[in-house]
């Protein structure tokens, strides 16, 4: 995630810290899948840099971002979605159409009293719908305080989305960073509990608190095939953690690779 649109049922009970940031990330690469190739990760200035700059001469493919709102559990309205050709307000469905260049790219999620989202990922040839969501500061607080958790601002939050095609959880399916960071969490049934790995009666996402600001490396295996990360399915992205702000990033995890 995030783009499941189960996601916001459990975030209701996990995002959102006040506060925003600079929507300009600095390009940051590599996230490895275990298992696969890694192919470099290329320049990814123009696609992460999530400014209103148009991109030249890049193939072109339309986005439609879909905002929930885990507080009332529907649409999100009025988040601000910056994106590396362009900005534009979700409307009264959370929807907001843009446009990204073929390659990587971020979208920079800006809403009132909530803390910055950046949702990575790397897009093909074809259009598609990122599902996200922005949440408030006593979920936070909440899920933190039963999992004895510290909220850290001047660290950050990665949530890596493990789902198969059909926006069901990966069971099985692991993610890890090669940075320190507070314990990682999933969710088993409705609980939040430590671990990396997604539980069989649990939901397609591991998060990590307290993430230090900086590139970070996402290492991701499936023992049923492998995972690739959305929508383009490849192993080809960048990702960079911002102080107080979260950082989204989904993988679609197929069977046999």
């Amino acid at each position: 995630m995030g783009r499941a649109l189960y996601w916001w049922v459990l975030m209701a009970m996990v995002w959102g810290i006040s506060g925003c940031g600079d929507p300009s990330a600095p390009p940051a690469p590599i996230i490895v899948l275990a298992d696969d190739a890694v192919a470099p990760s290329g320049d990814v200035d123009s696609a992460a840099d999530a400014s209103t700059e148009l991109m030249p001469d890049a193939a072109v493919v339309a986005a439609t971002v879909r905002v929930i709102n885990p507080g009332t559990g529907g649409a999100f309205p009025g988040v601000n979605v910056t994106g590396p050709r362009g900005q534009g307000s979700t409307d009264a469905s959370g929807r907001v159409s843009l446009e990204v260049a073929v390659g990587p790219y971020q979208f920079a999620l800006d809403a009132p009293g909530a803390r910055m989202h950046r949702v990575w990922g790397v897009a093909a040839g074809d259009a598609f719908e990122q599902i996200t969501y922005v949440s408030p500061d006593m979920i936070t607080a909440f899920v933190y305080g039963g999992l004895g958790l510290a909220d850290d601002l001047t660290k950050g939050i990665v949530v890596v989305g493990l789902d198969t095609p059909s926006l069901a959880p990966a069971i099985g399916a692991m993610a890890a960073l090669n940075v320190a960071h507070d314990p990682p969490f999933v969710f088993a049934g409705s609980r939040p509990a430590a671990g990396h790995v997604i539980p069989a009666d649990g939901q397609g996402f591991v998060t990590f608190p307290n993430v230090p600001p900086g590139p970070v490396e996402i290492t991701v295996s499936y023992p049923d095939g492998i995972c690739r990360i959305f929508p383009g399915e490849t192993s080809q992205e960048g990702l960079e953690v911002v102080a107080g702000e979260v950082a989204v990033v989904a993988f679609t995890c197929r069977v046999g690779g």
